[in-house]
């Protein structure tokens, strides 16, 4: 029994040929299709961040007259100045993982009310109400939101963990609480003056 193969002219099976073509879609295709999508949503939900930021902004000036809210008030308190960034121009870094810590030698070092940022501010890590951030990877000064709180940057991390934040809680049980969570990271603003430095 012989089979009638049609041939095509470099002399190759054209059933051949029609059956990679499917292969070719699945393959090469859709996936383009899904990735761009992708790319359109993520910039998409990034620009709704940016104006999620600055109806915040406006929401706490009308409320406690600060663009920074409560911290804004704390850090006129201890007598550092500070700027909020542009509503323009909001620097959303993306997704890092927030961890917490406590101001004691068996978490940070044999001086663990003092900070990288202590000898510029004079601010006292186990007195202090103001919410403290340890990074590496922004300036020192550096206001940032997280999980809808406002963080100072006034602390450093191990030198092993350039992307990671690490926050400053009151107490052990707090910090264990938090535990270790992702969060999309803004910058807010800057110190930019202290009276007590």
């Amino acid at each position: 029994m012989e089979k009638n193969i049609q041939k095509t002219k470099k002399g190759g099976d054209v059933s051949m040929n029609r059956q990679k073509r499917p292969t070719f879609l699945v393959s090469v295709a859709i996936p383009l299709l899904f990735t761009s999508s992708f790319f359109s949503s993520a910039v998409d939900y990034v620009g709704s961040l940016v104006v999620t930021n600055s109806y915040a902004e406006e929401q706490m000036i009308e409320e406690n007259g600060d663009p920074l809210g409560e911290i804004g008030e704390q850090l006129k308190k201890e007598g550092i100045e500070y700027v909020p960034v542009e509503h323009e121009s909001p620097t959303v870094l993306s997704k890092r993982v927030v961890t917490a810590y406590n101001a004691v030698p068996e978490q940070t070092n044999d001086r663990p009310c003092e900070g990288a940022f202590t000898p510029h501010t004079g601010i006292n890590f186990c007195k202090t109400n103001l919410p403290i951030v340890a990074t590496n990877e922004l300036p020192l000064g550096t206001l940032v939101k997280i999980d809808d709180r406002i963080f100072l940057v006034a602390d450093r991390t191990n030198s092993r963990y350039k992307y990671r934040y690490d926050i400053l809680t009151p107490t052990l049980s707090e910090a264990r609480e938090w535990g270790k969570r992702t969060h999309i990271i803004e910058v807010i603003g800057k110190v930019v003056k202290n009276e007590n430095s």
